[in-house]
């Protein structure tokens, strides 16, 4: 039996006057893949989540650092510290050993089985950190998730998520220098406590948690 616990953790924001893209869409123009762009980002937030396993009565933490970009509409949510571990690894080990084969971790046994039957160099690459990513539209209430499994798979799921119903408490508290607000609300049979500040008057926040008259 395993039990999983999310806790999030926000821990530094700044406003950004860099133009950062999000993008749910690829389009073929002129027999080329552009993206299509949905909206500029103009804040960056980062959170800390915590997971805490208990697996056969054994306990274990894993923890990851979260991106939340948010623009006027949408925001996207990812795990930046993984794109840029697959950015480093590829041009590595591509530059490196051009002859070199990379081996998802996921892939199925018939795969290598295939790849090894062609001879050359193998190294499994690591599965750690966060693969998908979350698109909110919070003006039509929607949220698309996004998950690259590897070179193998892709997987999109678009769902209508009304903001959550969150019940405001009296108790505050000073985040980074923000006066928070406490919230609780129950989601996907999860009961979740949220801490926002109007300071930042963003309706939004990190998963697909939103609808506080600010920023989680």
């Amino acid at each position: 039996m395993k039990v999983l616990f999310l806790f999030f953790s926000f821990f530094f924001v700044f406003t950004s006057n860099a133009q950062v893209v999000t993008s749910t869409n690829i389009k073929r123009t002129n027999g080329s893949l552009k993206k299509e762009n949905l909206d500029d980002a103009i804040i960056r937030c980062l959170y800390e989540r915590k997971q805490v396993f208990t697996n056969n009565g054994n306990r274990d933490f894993a923890i990851d650092t979260l991106t939340l970009e948010l623009g006027k509409q949408y925001s996207l949510f990812y795990d930046e510290n993984k794109l840029y571990r697959n950015s480093l690894f590829n041009d590595f080990f591509h530059s490196t050993y051009p002859e070199l084969k990379v081996i998802n971790g996921n892939s199925k046994a018939e795969i290598f089985l295939e790849l090894r039957s062609q001879g050359g160099r193998y190294i499994e690459k690591s599965a750690a950190g966060e693969s998908a990513r979350l698109y909110k539209d919070r003006k039509n209430k929607m949220i698309t998730s996004i998950d690259y499994e590897g070179t193998l798979y892709a997987f999109k799921l678009t769902e209508k998520i009304p903001p959550q119903q969150w019940e405001i408490m009296n108790d505050t508290l000073t985040i980074m220098g923000y006066l928070c607000q406490k919230a609780v609300s129950t989601f996907r049979g999860r009961n979740h406590i949220a801490w926002f500040t109007s300071e930042i008057p963003v309706n939004d926040g990190p998963w697909k948690l939103y609808g506080l008259p600010g920023l989680i």
